[in-house]
């Protein structure tokens, strides 16, 4: 075995004993079965993936409120407006066909630089949702869906806002919206308005 690398490399092809086995198996490549292995995995964790994303947002659109101003533009919407005890007003708008509420506010007073008009939506199991917020400019926002929706209460608030009304309440409206109601609500005579 002291020869030649000629000779090794002659014995080394003598070792095959004319099947070509090592020849074939050296001119295949080993990665070629695990890249089957690996991407057979990345397809099943990509389909998980995917699975799992779609549950959430299903999940998300049909347990959250979604910010729906559709109410506005219903053939059967009725709205009622509030005059906000400091000033400005709020339009109340429901649809039972959209399944919707939106809430216009206009001609708001400035407020300090810490406080904020916000819009707050309670259900029928008491959990308070915010629909806007508002440091004095004119503001729209909404729900859907709105079914569960008992009532509006639009309060001013310091930042950060709290988890639920902590402010004076400037106006309030019950749901859902009476047609045959005065379509303009003013601050009870009890609680004089500011200002």
């Amino acid at each position: 075995m002291n020869g030649s690398s000629d000779q090794r490399r002659n014995d080394s092809h003598d070792d095959d004993l004319g099947l070509g086995i090592v020849d074939e198996v050296a001119s295949t490549s080993r990665s070629t079965r695990p890249a089957k292995s690996r991407g057979w995995i990345f397809g099943v964790l990509g389909l998980a993936i995917v699975i799992v994303l779609a549950l959430v947002i299903f999940s998300l659109r049909s347990s959250s409120p979604t910010n729906d101003t559709s109410a506005l533009d219903a053939g059967d919407g009725i709205s009622n407006t509030l005059t906000l005890r400091s000033g400005g007003i709020a339009t109340v708008t429901t649809s039972e066909s959209a399944d919707a509420l939106a809430v216009e506010l206009a001609e708001l007073p400035a407020l300090d630089e810490s406080e904020q008009f916000v819009v707050w939506a309670v259900d029928s199991e008491g959990n308070v949702t915010v629909l806007l917020t508002s440091s004095g400019g004119d503001e729209t926002g909404g729900v859907s869906p709105a079914a569960d929706m008992e009532s509006i209460h639009i309060s001013v608030e310091t930042d950060p806002i709290p988890d639920s009304p902590t402010g004076q309440t400037e106006a309030s409206v019950d749901l859902p919206l009476d047609p045959q109601a005065p379509q303009e609500d003013t601050p009870a005579e009890d609680e004089p308005a500011d200002g």
